[in-house]
């Protein structure tokens, strides 16, 4: 969410701090999709969405982040596998919504609070609400051969999967071996 080149000076001087080079990536929009496949077949397909909030009207996001962290580490990794944190993304991300650590959202507001959906909760991964186009079975299959391996999850950024990555202007964004099993086996409606 990087909308004008002072923002991106922003960026770039945090992720200095951290590194010298700094890869550029393009902002895709759509939603981030996870394809679960063994031997060529799909298993599962999730949407994973971000992590998101609720004000309560008097408490800082800061306070509603420790709060939500806490409520993560009670029960070990059934609510989510990481806490949240505060860095570069959750500061710009809360920009964008007009937003910042110290705001005081009203009662029953939501908003994201991270770009990145690693740190959402298990609600936040949801079943397909779509049947998937017919060309990520046979995307899934070859790169299930050309990897070598027999579990790999795909991870998709894309306006939907039932039409085609290149009808949707979609991407695919990263390939897991093995596969985190967190979207799959938790998400909204299921538990273990």
């Amino acid at each position: 969410n990087i909308p004008d080149r002072r923002r991106l000076g922003t960026v770039l001087a945090g992720a200095g701090a951290f590194c010298s080079e700094t890869i550029i990536e393009e902002q895709i929009p759509g939603r981030v999709y996870r394809l679960l496949v063994l031997d060529g077949q799909l298993l599962d397909t999730v949407v994973r969405n971000p992590p998101m909030l609720r004000g309560d009207g008097t408490s800082t996001i800061r306070r509603l982040i420790q709060n939500e962290n806490r409520l993560r580490a009670a029960p070990g990794a059934r609510i989510a596998q990481s806490l949240l944190g505060v860095d570069l993304d959750t500061r710009n991300c809360l920009a964008t919504q007009g937003l910042s650590l110290v705001s005081k959202p009203a009662a029953g507001r939501e908003f994201r609070v991270m770009g990145v959906v690693n740190d959402n909760r298990a609600e936040e991964n949801e079943a397909l609400p779509e049947p998937v186009h017919p060309s990520f079975l046979t995307l899934a299959k070859e790169i299930n051969a050309a990897i070598g391996v027999r579990l790999v999850g795909i991870d998709i950024i894309a306006e939907s999967l039932s039409i085609s990555l290149n009808e949707s202007g979609g991407r695919v964004i990263e390939l897991n071996t093995p596969p985190g099993h967190f979207y799959h086996d938790l998400r909204a409606g299921e538990g273990y």
